[in-house]
């Protein structure tokens, strides 16, 4: 599940608006909600009139109400957004000019 949900986000990212609309096509035949999720945010760079299609298309049929607030998120950020960057925790103790482990 994993995987899948990786491979469609670095698709989204990476590929063009046909590798889009291959995953947009791969949504109905998915049940897994983090899959269904992963498709939503990794179709966010496609072309908007095919995007709003099918986000309203989602809205209409989803009985899923936290993917229905999930469209309502990605919709509004300002940028595509595919993953968070976390701050690399400081480790103390580590001297200065000690090589991180990171």
């Amino acid at each position: 599940m994993r995987i899948i949900s990786f491979y469609f986000l670095l698709a989204g990212k990476h590929g063009n608006n046909r590798d889009r609309e291959l995953i947009v096509d791969s949504y109905d035949s998915t049940l897994n909600p983090y899959i269904k999720l992963s498709i939503i945010l990794a179709v966010q760079e496609l072309g908007i009139p095919s995007r709003n299609d099918f986000y309203s298309r989602i809205k209409r049929n989803e009985n899923d109400s936290k993917v229905i607030k999930f469209i309502d998120y990605v919709k509004a950020l300002n940028r595509p957004l595919y993953y968070l960057d976390i701050e690399k925790p400081k480790l103390e103790g580590l001297e200065e000019g000690e090589p991180s482990p990171y």
